[in-house]
């Protein structure tokens, strides 16, 4: 028989048969969890929004029905849902419902903690499909067991059941998967599965018999704003004044943050996602457990009585480019079985039953994903009042209830319950919203399932935001990391790919030894660190002292020069940000933070000062240096233009100079990393001239250029916690040891009345420990995460981690929930992959 040069490439392939073998009865059984039209008024022709409301939720999915439910478990229930065409008709419909618990760190895995018994509660309610089967997560490689044992640890710290079993005891818990190639796995027996459009149904009858009004088919226009804040919504069926609006439109949600004036950005990008389902199995159990092979991309669960499985290929396909069609509600997009071969590779060396089961369909639908794997969620800097959750990037059932609450709690005013700071919709640059780079950062961000080490760089969108002195710090051997878009110099040393430098590893890292001779730098000579990506805020005016007094916990110097570390609190007393103001002239100010800060930071300034206060972004204004070690004044001394005066009592300070031909260079002696330095800030026109002189000069006091890695290593060493790795809004200056910036004399500052009722109970504090027996040639490495106990009961997890090269070993940092007062007499162990360590207080 003659065949198609199609088909006999297919034939070449067995595993390629399989498309061929799809039953010709195609359905969409997703389809049939709908159980019809939940608007309050099912009868009505043209849907009646209600003329105004206190809280507009955009988006009828999954995530959307969740915020409406727990803000009507708090009693808000002036809150209408708007959904343009059905509830869950975007992605909600056709998610196939994995419920994991465990996830890379503490707070997130009691995030989904929290998630999972509200679903056992709504299953007892409504019925939401739940399947408590238990999941098993299986390794191929010795690395992969180092993450199931870093997860099992933190399973058993969250109070999450869970075993590390061996290949005899996976196949007893799941005959239907091979395991002569795995080298051990992760038994959870509460994971499980649910029916992903029942859960959005339940969550939303719940929400309506609250008071809430959920409206099908209704179109949002245009988000409206007064002075800087929501004040309404034009839909497709006349105007809605309210108070708050939520962006949870999934896919659309990007798109949606553009119908605002100014428009929010959103940084996501939907991909395809693929899965299959078999024809039922014969002696197949319904409860089968969910099962995961990272190594081979690929997940499994069980569906009427066959096999659902899919999974994250290594490179993934964009789609819908510019703009999503606004009628793309429960539909698919086309088959792709050439893409979907890698994971179809992975599924029957997994499940060989699967070779010779008929498939009864293939699913490929949109899903969103984020230009760093996490999601998008909280308060845009452009809109007060605008909040967002989005980019779910196939967590969204899973994570659909703790996010739910999560954003009830921050628009009510409430603390919130869980750290999410990290996933803050203001930690992205303006660059990363750019169509093309979300779409190439996407398509690379979709290999979640890839092993992935912790010093691992994404290689697709890089270089979006450089420094002016990258040219110089490239020559010079710069192995840059990517951080919210920004390029950030992590160490130096000989490479052929400086955006991915780092070898892959779980053990001693790479980068340890150049490091160390940074470091060295640091403390017989001088380091340099490029932080040009630093954010720089002008802010002055008539009235800028005043706001400043209100804004800040600290008096903030109105004399020229003086610079002043301090924060600016929320109305609870935990952190807004923290910055080093410096007094530039009469009623003019420079604000100094982290890039990773500035949105955050423009926008809670904005807010809080009167129109007549001007606040300016001028960081691409400046390069910025950091000379660190016990020589960097005598590399800036040799200047006859740039004399620096040194406080005899070593106090922060600042003036403006010339180096060569450039003028108003403001040099700053200030803490950096726990130790007094100097910051240069440069003119943007002078900085690769001033460089050029600095490390010329320098030259003699053994100067050499530094990386943010040693940077972080010397604020370890000092005890120095850094905003967000270590500490969020939800932490006061008195668990960080910052509490000496506080000025209680002051009259008024934000968060005044909470920091000082907070300061006669502290609850817990930041420490900073050192591992003791800790082999740095062979053990596993602390990367972040690790569970902190004392005397035996969990009290934190390790944040940040650096290394003590005197002794040899390694720190952590992390926030425990003791009060400092009480840690001299208590006992530390930190457990790194299952294996526990004592661990002494610095």
């Amino acid at each position: 028989m003659l065949h198609s040069p199609t088909m006999n490439r297919i034939l070449s392939n067995p595993h390629k048969l399989l498309q061929y073998r799809i039953s010709k009865q195609v359905i969409y059984p997703r389809r049939t969890f709908l159980k019809g039209a939940i608007s309050n008024d099912d009868n009505a022709v043209s849907p009646d929004v209600p003329g105004s409301v206190r809280v507009v939720i955009g988006g009828g999915g999954i995530v959307g029905a969740s915020v409406a439910y727990h803000l009507a478990e708090r009693g808000w229930t002036d809150v209408t849902l708007l959904e343009q065409g059905r509830l869950t008709c975007g992605t909600t419909w056709h998610a196939v419902g994995l419920i994991g618990q465990v996830r890379d760190t503490l707070s997130t895995t009691k995030l989904m903690g929290y998630s999972r018994q509200l679903y056992n509660k709504l299953e007892k309610e409504y019925g939401v499909g739940l399947k408590e089967c238990g999941s098993i997560t299986v390794a191929q490689t010795s690395d992969r067991m180092t993450l199931l044992r870093r997860s099992h640890a933190i399973a058993k710290a969250a109070g999450v059941e869970s075993t590390l079993v061996t290949r005899s005891e996976i196949q007893n818990l799941c005959k239907w998967i091979r395991t002569d190639d795995v080298e051990g796995g992760l038994w959870i027996p509460g994971d499980g599965a649910l029916t992903a459009p029942d859960l959005a149904m339940a969550y939303s009858k719940a929400a309506k018999s609250k008071g809430v009004k959920i409206l099908e088919g209704v179109q949002v226009k245009r988000i409206d704003t007064t002075n800087g804040q929501v004040s309404g919504v034009l839909t497709s069926h006349g105007d809605i004044r309210c108070e708050y609006f939520i962006n949870c439109a999934g896919q659309w949600g990007r798109t949606l943050g553009q119908m605002s004036d100014p428009p929010v950005n959103i940084p996501q990008h939907p991909l395809e996602h693929f899965y299959i389902v078999s024809q039922p199995i014969e002696g197949l159990d319904r409860m089968m457990p969910v099962v995961r092979d990272y190594d081979g991309l690929i997940y499994a669960r069980e569906w009427s009585g066959g096999i659902m499985t899919g999974g994250f290929e290594p490179m993934g396909k964009p789609v819908f480019g510019e703009a999503i069609p606004d009628k793309f509600e429960f539909q698919l997009l086309p088959e792709d079985w050439d893409h979907f071969q890698v994971l179809m590779d992975g599924i029957l060396n997994r499940f060989p039953i699967l070779e010779t089961t008929q498939i009864r369909q293939f699913v490929n639908g949109p899903e969103s994903f984020t230009p760093d794997n996490t999601w998008n969620v909280g308060e845009s800097a452009e809109i007060k009042n605008y909040f967002v959750t989005t980019g779910m990037g196939s967590n969204g059932i899973a994570a659909s209830g703790g996010l739910g609450r999560h954003m009830a709690e921050l628009i009510t005013g409430e603390a919130t319950s869980i750290n999410l700071s990290s996933v803050d919709v203001k930690r992205h640059a303006i660059q990363q919203g750019d169509t093309h780079n979300l779409a190439e950062r996407c398509a690379e961000v979709i290999s979640r399932y890839r092993l992935r080490y912790p010093d691992d760089q994404y290689k697709t969108a890089r270089g979006l935001i450089v420094s002016p002195l990258h040219s110089k710090l490239l020559m010079a051997g710069a192995c840059f990391g990517e951080d919210s878009g920004h390029e950030k110099p992590l160490w130096f040393m000989e490479n052929t790919d400086p955006y991915n430098a780092a070898r892959g590893t779980f053990g001693k890292p790479s980068w340890l030894e150049p490091v160390r001779a940074e470091y060295m730098a640091c403390k017989a000579g001088v380091g340099v660190f490029d932080v040009s990506c630093f954010t720089k805020i002008e802010i002055k005016g008539d009235e800028v002292n005043e706001a400043l007094q209100a804004l800040t916990c600290s008096n903030i110097s109105t004399n020229q020069g003086e610079v002043t570390k301090t924060a600016m609190l929320n109305t609870r007393g935990g952190f807004e940000l923290v910055c080093d103001v410096i007094t530039a002239s009469n009623n003019s100010f420079i604000l100094l933070c982290p890039s990773t800060q500035k949105f955050r930071c423009m926008t809670w300034v904005r807010r809080h000062v009167p129109q007549t206060v001007e606040v300016k972004d001028i960081s691409d204004m400046y390069a910025g240096l950091h000379l660190i070690g016990g020589l960097s004044i005598n590399v800036l001394s040799d200047f006859t233009d740039s004399r620096v005066a040194i406080n005899q009592d070593n106090q922060p300070s600042s003036q403006v100079v010339s180096i060569g031909h450039t003028k108003n260079i403001i040099i700053l002696r200030q803490d950096l990393a726990g130790v007094m330095g100097t910051t240069v800030l440069i003119p943007l026109e002078g900085a690769t001239e001033v460089y050029d002189m600095l490390m010329a000069n320098g030259d003699k006091f053994g100067i050499q250029n530094a990386g943010h890695h040693t940077l972080r290593l010397l604020q370890t060493e000092n005890s120095y916690p850094q905003w967000l790795k270590d500490f969020s809004s939800r932490d006061t200056p008195l668990v960080t040891g910052m509490a000496d910036m506080i000025d209680y004399q002051k009259e008024h500052f934000i968060g005044k009345e909470a920091i000082t009722a907070a300061s006669k109970k502290p609850d817990a504090c930041i420490i900073c420990l050192e591992l003791e027996g800790f082999n740095v040639e062979e053990d596993p490495w602390v990367w972040g995460g690790e569970p902190i106990y004392s005397d035996e009961a969990i009290a934190g997890s390790v944040s940040s981690t650096g290394f003590n090269f005197s002794k040899n070993t390694v720190l952590c940092m992390g926030a425990v929930s003791i009060p400092g007062d009480k840690l001299k007499d208590r006992s530390f162990r930190v457990d790194v992959s299952g294996k526990t360590y004592k661990a002494v207080l610095k």
